[in-house]
C-alpha cells in the first residue's frame, strides 16, 4: 500500500513538471505551430482525469495539492485549461447528483413535465388552427354561388331564377268544373238504377 501510494504521488509530480515545462504561462499566438499548443488538449485532460483517478485509490497529501493548484493557477490562460475544467466539473457533478441524491441531470422531472407540458399546448393551437381552417374553408364553400356552363365554354356564376306559378284560365276552370259534375251525375244514376235490378233478383229467389 505504501510502494502504491509512492507510486502515484511520483507520477503525479512528473505530470505537474511536464505541464509547467511544456505550456508556457501565456499562451502562444499561433499555438499549431508550437509543442505545446498541439498538445495542450492532451496535457490538460490527462492531468486533470489522472488526478482524479488518483485520489479515488490514494490519499494525496496536501503540499501535492498545492503544487497542482498553482500549476493551474498560472495557466488560466489557456482556452483549453478552461474547457476541460467547466467539462470535469459538469461530469463530477452529475455523478454527485447521482449518487447523493439519486437525480439524473440529463433527465430531470420538473423538466419533462414542461416539455409534456409544451407539447400539450403545441397539440391544442396546431388542432383549433386545423379546426378553424375547417370551418373557414366550409363557409367559403356554402357562400360560393353555383357554377355553370356558359356559352364560350367557361365556368361561371349560375345566375338565380325565379319561378313564378302560371294562373289558370277561365276556360280551363270551367271544363274542369263540367267534367266533375258529369261524373258525379253517372255515379248517382248507376246507383238509383241499380237498385230495383237488386230487388227484382230477390224477389225471384223468394216466389215460390
Amino acid at each position: 500500500m505504501a510502494s502504491k501510494c509512492r507510486n502515484t504521488e511520483q507520477l503525479l509530480v512528473v505530470l505537474l513538471h511536464i505541464t509547467s515545462l511544456i505550456l508556457s504561462t501565456t499562451p502562444p499566438k499561433k499555438k499549431e505551430e508550437t509543442l505545446g499548443g498541439r498538445l495542450a488538449p492532451a496535457i490538460f485532460q490527462t492531468l486533470i482525469v489522472t488526478w482524479i483517478k488518483a485520489n479515488l485509490n490514494v490519499v494525496i497529501p496536501t503540499d501535492l495539492w498545492d503544487q497542482f493548484l498553482t500549476v493551474l493557477s498560472s495557466l488560466t490562460q489557456w482556452e483549453e485549461l478552461i474547457r476541460e475544467w467547466a467539462k470535469t466539473l459538469e461530469t463530477l457533478t452529475r455523478v454527485l447528483a447521482r449518487h447523493v441524491y439519486g437525480l439524473e441531470l440529463t433527465d430531470l422531472p420538473l423538466e419533462r413535465l414542461s416539455e409534456q407540458k409544451a407539447k400539450r399546448q403545441r397539440k391544442g393551437v396546431s388542432g383549433s388552427k386545423n379546426d378553424r381552417e375547417l370551418n373557414n374553408h366550409s363557409e367559403t364553400e356554402t357562400q360560393k354561388p353555383p357554377m355553370s356552363v356558359t356559352d364560350n365554354g367557361t365556368l361561371g356564376e349560375k345566375e338565380s331564377i325565379t319561378y313564378i306559378p302560371l294562373r289558370r284560365s277561365a276556360s280551363e276552370t270551367n271544363l274542369i268544373l263540367n267534367r266533375r259534375r258529369i261524373s258525379q251525375h253517372s255515379t248517382s244514376h248507376a246507383n238509383i238504377s241499380g237498385r230495383p235490378m237488386v230487388v227484382n233478383m230477390l224477389l225471384k229467389h223468394c216466389t215460390p
